[in-house]
């Protein structure tokens, strides 16, 4: 399913009352939402459908617009030698998206202290950045002009399996190393031999 297609079922969740994201990512968020509007309506709840082998590089395009070339070029030769197709969920980040993912698991007082509206704070959630900086990924446009990280998510599309991001990492590694061009991975911070450990488990993020 393209990016575009799970945006338009999005807005129509809003439309109908219900609150998430507007990201064009057919993640955990928008199946809760979406089997919960099946459910008030007194359907059988449903899966969202994933992205098909034939369109995994639908929007690739628009995600990858205004990050470094570099970082373009890794993930383009991956995409050719992965034996696992992924889609990038995410290239440059607005200040928008910055604040809604820093507010996550964090108070209006704790956003507060760092400038960021209090409306974004989401203390319930889980937090899924410990940036000191709100405004300090990588994916934000830096003095270059250019966004310095992507995130991907590999097919079958499951977040809690792991396996299919180190599939994916070692083509992207691999495709670091035919291209000359040094990389970090969210599974590796300390880019050592040993992979997920303590405080690496951004397993869909690498950046340049």
């Amino acid at each position: 399913m393209s990016d575009k297609y799970v945006m338009q079922i999005q807005h129509k969740l809003k439309r109908l009352g219900y609150s998430l994201d507007t990201d064009g990512i057919a993640g955990k968020e928008t199946l809760k939402v979406f089997n919960q509007m099946v459910a008030d309506s007194g359907l059988k709840e449903i899966e969202v459908p994933k992205p098909a082998a034939g369109d995994w590089k639908d929007g690739w395009d628009h995600k990858l617009g205004g990050v470094h070339p570099n970082l373009v070029k890794v993930v383009r030769r991956a995409s050719e030698i992965t034996t696992t197709p992924f889609t990038v969920i995410e290239g440059v980040r607005s200040i928008k998206r910055s604040y809604q993912l820093y507010g996550k698991g964090r108070t209006a007082s704790q956003l507060r202290a760092k400038g960021v509206p209090t409306k974004y704070a989401q203390p319930s959630a889980r937090k899924v950045t410990w940036l000191n900086n709100p405004l300090g990924s990588k994916h934000r446009v830096k003095s270059d002009g250019y966004g310095h990280a992507v995130d991907l998510f590999p097919a079958p599309y499951q977040w809690d399996d792991i396996e299919p991001f180190k599939e994916v990492a070692t083509a992207m590694y691999q495709a670091s190393n035919e291209l000359g061009i040094d990389i970090t991975w969210g599974g590796n911070w300390d880019n050592d031999d040993r992979w997920h450990e303590r405080g690496e488990h951004d397993s869909p993020h690498y950046q340049i």
